[in-house]
């Protein structure tokens, strides 16, 4: 007669844990997966969020080293407008004088060598006027004058995009540069009768230095 082979205790215990154990294992790998696979993505939000405010903070520098860029633009051209409409005024007095003088014959130390030909006054204006746009100093001058205004006018094409908080002060920079190229063309480009002349050199020149004192506003 066949005897039963006996399973020793040891072993029920082994066939009825390993499975339980088998299970516990495969939930702690599962487990720690989704932990492993969550930290990733906590890694990754807090690398998002830290690369985030680095190029927050990078953007900052950059927009206040333009604003500080443009500040230094700024004043620049505003100190050389004013400097250079000084010497349009003193071009367009001297253009006054000389043609007031030469049509009711005054006498004057600075106007005569223009109004005179051997000490005595020219017979018509535009003589006199014809020797002082000859004259080798006036020249010059004008030719200062218009090498300025090339600059200017170079510079002011690097104001037109202004950065945040200087849109007040470009619009009040370009209303003074429009006022300036006015006053800059009647007097380069003077034209029409004494009066005339007279008449919108002082207009110009009126509204050139109002739009200058709103623009040194911004200044700093």
């Amino acid at each position: 007669m066949n005897k039963k082979k006996r399973i020793s205790p040891l072993t029920i215990v082994l066939l009825v844990i390993a499975p339980i154990l088998l299970i516990l294992v495969i939930l702690l790998l599962i487990i720690c997966f989704a932990l492993g696979a969550r930290n990733v993505t906590l890694i990754k939000q807090a690398n998002d969020y830290k690369n985030a405010y680095e190029t927050l903070i990078e953007e900052q520098k950059e927009a206040e080293q333009s604003a500080a860029q443009y500040q230094v633009k700024y004043n620049q051209l505003i100190s050389d407008m004013i400097h250079n409409s000084v010497e349009i005024e003193n071009h367009g007095n001297l253009i006054v004088q000389v043609w007031n003088n030469a049509i009711f014959k005054k006498d004057d130390e600075i106007t005569d060598k223009f109004t005179k030909v051997n000490g005595q006054f020219v017979s018509d204006f535009n003589d006199a006027l014809g020797s002082l746009f000859n004259d080798h100093d006036f020249i010059d001058t004008s030719s200062e004058i218009k090498e300025k205004n090339d600059q200017i006018r170079l510079d002011m094409k690097d104001m037109v995009n202004p950065p945040d908080g200087y849109e007040d002060a470009y619009q009040a920079l370009k209303e003074y540069y429009e006022s300036y190229l006015e006053f800059y063309d009647t007097v380069i480009y003077c034209d029409g009768s004494l009066e005339s002349f007279s008449n919108k050199f002082n207009e110009t020149d009126s509204e050139c230095i109002s739009k200058f004192n709103s623009a040194e506003l911004y200044v700093q």
